[in-house]
């Protein structure tokens, strides 16, 4: 199973003259879901999406292993998910406003780039991904074996990225992308707000950087809205109600004396008013167990491999003044914790 730390940290940094000012921080967030009411007060999604992974292979390609050493184009898609519960440290909210059975918070991104196939064989490339044995002897430790020394390759379908047996370990698929976004939708379940099973998009989170290792891979992305507020009108007052007012900081933050809490006013008056005022966000996506791709056309020119993504995410803001008109720092991008089988123990940030 592929597992994924989702952790949304949005920093807030405003120009101004003078010297620095005292950082501001938001811990904790609520949901204002029109008519479903308002959440308590949480600092984490627990969410769960699908994702594929697709390959674009040259002709003549008969498997993952011919690809080794090469760089291949990749897209990665989710093809559902959702949030499925809004937690306070490790507690379950005793007020989620509805959430899965009046509205559901749905996740969906797609990245797109190139990845290196990678043989990271310890002492000698042996030529495989995958995760082989080495055989005690006939029958031994595999039923497949025939003789000591004998290496079984292929076993498991899973990309050996430790060092269990000697001379084999780190392979992996090391992805470079360079464009993509996450975004988050509101799906009426009851239909009292939108109408039964209509959907409008909350936000959009686009890719911005990223660093990878191995089976790794680290987002940076910001919080857009323009597809929003360029199009204004082609949303309705209630649509425009959920979208500005959703995502909210329970303490207020101070930007230029003015105090905003919404996700949505600090994005719009970061563009409205000419402060350079900046969401962003920070993806960790680990894949356990790292799947082998498989030919999924004749010709082997496009390989596959899909599992599941549990994501928790945690929010925390900054905010601060800077010395000089027009200068933009990225303050932190908070702390990242996630479970495939459970969740580790959380405190609360404090500012």
């Amino acid at each position: 199973m592929k597992s994924s730390i989702l952790a949304i940290s949005v920093a807030v940094v405003v120009a101004a003259s003078g010297t620095a000012g005292a950082v501001e921080y938001g811990d904790n967030l609520f949901l204002d879901v029109a008519d479903y009411g308002v959440t308590d007060t949480f600092n984490v999604f627990d969410s769960n999406v699908q994702a594929t992974s697709a390959y674009t292979a040259p002709l003549g390609t008969t498997g993952a292993d011919d690809l080794i050493g090469t760089l291949v184009p990749v897209t990665d898609t989710s093809t559902a998910g959702q949030v499925n519960a809004l937690l306070l440290e490790e507690a379950g909210l005793g007020n989620t406003a509805g959430l899965l059975t009046d509205y559901n918070i749905l996740f969906s991104y797609t990245l797109s780039g190139k990845a290196t196939f990678i043989d990271g064989s310890a002492l000698v490339p042996d030529g495989t991904l995958d995760y082989y044995t080495v055989c005690d002897g006939a029958g031994s430790p595999s039923g497949g074996c025939t003789a000591a020394g004998e290496i079984l390759v292929g076993s498991d379908g899973i990309i050996d990225g430790s060092l269990e047996l000697t001379n084999h370990g780190l392979d992996a698929i090391d992805p470079t992308f360079d464009s993509g976004k996450i975004t988050l939708t509101f799906e009426d379940v009851t239909g009292t707000i939108l109408g039964a099973g209509n959907t409008v998009k909350l936000v959009e989170l686009d890719l911005d950087a990223f660093t990878a290792s191995g089976p790794d891979v680290v987002l940076y992305t910001s919080a857009e809205y323009s597809w929003y507020k360029d199009n204004i009108g082609d949303f309705s007052a209630t649509e425009q109600d959920l979208i500005e007012n959703f995502f909210n900081f329970v303490t207020a933050l101070d930007i230029g004396g003015t105090g905003y809490n919404s996700w949505y006013d600090i994005w719009a008056n970061g563009t409205d008013v000419g402060l350079p005022i900046l969401l962003a966000q920070r993806s960790d996506f680990n894949v356990d167990p790292d799947k082998v791709p498989q030919c999924t056309t004749g010709d082997c020119t496009t390989l596959t491999r899909s599992t599941n993504l549990n994501i928790t995410t945690e929010a925390r803001v900054e905010a601060q003044l800077v010395p000089e008109p027009g200068l933009l720092a990225l303050m932190s991008v908070g702390m990242l914790v996630v479970g495939v089988a459970g969740r580790r123990s959380r405190r609360a940030k404090k500012a």
